[in-house]
């Protein structure tokens, strides 16, 4: 299997085949749990191995050591996760509203929004633990998808 199908059958990969489930948000939600709950609350491992569970989920784990081809396949990916992570922040009701879904945000207070949300996620939260540079690569990927989808 070509490299670009493993990894795109890994991040759609269901188990009855359908493909409608994107293993990068999954992660994302996943990622977003820990850090609401706390590293260590619903899995029993410490926090090195949570993080080097969630950069092999997004296929981060040794990406500075693969082939350039490679390391473009998967910026693809990490691109086409921002793509669709930001699209579904901005014109998700509950995402781009406040107060019960009565007052609509603007564009700048959900790029706010995201981006305080991503930097929590991948600068700080990462950072926390060790593992900022290891998440630098997804990190670009929604930070220039957040400039381009809603610019200043």
């Amino acid at each position: 299997m070509e490299f670009k199908e493993s990894i795109e059958h890994k991040r759609y990969y269901t188990i009855d085949n359908t493909g409608k489930t994107d293993n990068y948000m999954k992660a994302w939600i996943d990622l977003k749990t820990a850090r609401a709950m706390g590293v260590n609350a619903f899995r029993q491992q410490t926090p090195d191995q949570i993080f080097n569970a969630f950069l092999e989920d997004f296929d981060l784990a040794g990406y500075a050591d693969r082939p350039l081809e490679e390391q473009e396949v998967l910026k693809d990916q990490w691109q086409d996760f921002a793509k669709k992570y930001v699209s579904m922040c901005r014109f998700d009701k509950s995402y781009s509203t406040a107060l019960f879904g009565l007052i609509t945000l603007k564009n700048d207070a959900i790029r706010s929004k995201i981006t305080e949300e991503v930097d929590g996620l991948l600068a700080s939260y990462a950072n926390q633990f060790g593992h900022r540079q290891d998440f630098a690569p997804l990190y670009d990927a929604l930070k220039a998808e957040i400039d381009e989808a809603l610019p200043l």
